[in-house]
C-alpha cells in the first residue's frame, strides 16, 4: 500500500512538472506578432530552414506498415516499440515483486492501478525518446557501432563481472 502511494505521488509530481512546463499563458498581441515578424530577416529564416532540413535529412524514412506514436526530431517512434518497452518494464516489476513473494497484478487494480500503468507507459515512452535522441546524435556525429564492437564490450563486461565476483561460468550457471 505504501509503495503504491509513493508511486502515485511520484507520478503526480512528474506530471505536474511536465504540465507546468507546457503552460504558456501569455497571449501574443497583434502588435507583438508584427514587431517579431519585422525583426526576422530573410537570412535568419533561411538559416532556420536549412537547420530544419539538416535534421530531417538525417532522419530515417517512416515505415508506413507500422503505427507511428511520435516523431522525435524527425525520427519515428513506433507503437510496437512502445509496447515492447512497456512490457519490459512490467516484467521487471513482476520479477521484483515475485522475489518478495508478492503479486504484482494487485498493483494494477482500480484507479490507482490505472495510474500506475500510465506511469509505466510514460516511463517506457521516455526511454524510447532517449533512445531516439541518442541515435539522432550518433547519426549526426557519424558514429556507427558494429555488432562486433557490441559483442567485444559485452564479453569484456561479462568477464570483468565474473572476475569481480570470483566466479567461473559454472558458478554463475549454478547461481
Amino acid at each position: 500500500m505504501r509503495l503504491r502511494s509513493l508511486v502515485c505521488l511520484l507520478f503526480v509530481l512528474v506530471l505536474g512538472v511536465f504540465l507546468s512546463g507546457c503552460g504558456n499563458n501569455s497571449v501574443p498581441t497583434t502588435e507583438s506578432v508584427a514587431s517579431t515578424q519585422e525583426t526576422l530577416s530573410d537570412t535568419s529564416v533561411e538559416a532556420m530552414d536549412s537547420s530544419i532540413s539538416e535534421v530531417t535529412s538525417t532522419a530515417p524514412e517512416i515505415d508506413t506498415e507500422r503505427e507511428v506514436v511520435a516523431l522525435v526530431n524527425g525520427y519515428p517512434t513506433y507503437f510496437d516499440e512502445l509496447e515492447s518497452a512497456k512490457n519490459a518494464i512490467f516484467n521487471q516489476y513482476a520479477q521484483t515483486y515475485a522475489q518478495f513473494g508478492m503479486d504484482f497484478s494487485e498493483l494494477l487494480v482500480g484507479a490507482d492501478g490505472r495510474m500506475f500503468e500510465l506511469g509505466i507507459e510514460a516511463d517506457a515512452f521516455q526511454q524510447l525518446v532517449q533512445l531516439v535522441l541518442t541515435q539522432a546524435e550518433a547519426d549526426q556525429r557519424g558514429i556507427v557501432v558494429t555488432d562486433e564492437e557490441v559483442q567485444q564490450e559485452f564479453d569484456l563486461q561479462y568477464n570483468e563481472f565474473l572476475v569481480g565476483q570470483g566466479w567461473t561460468e559454472e558458478d554463475l550457471a549454478l547461481y
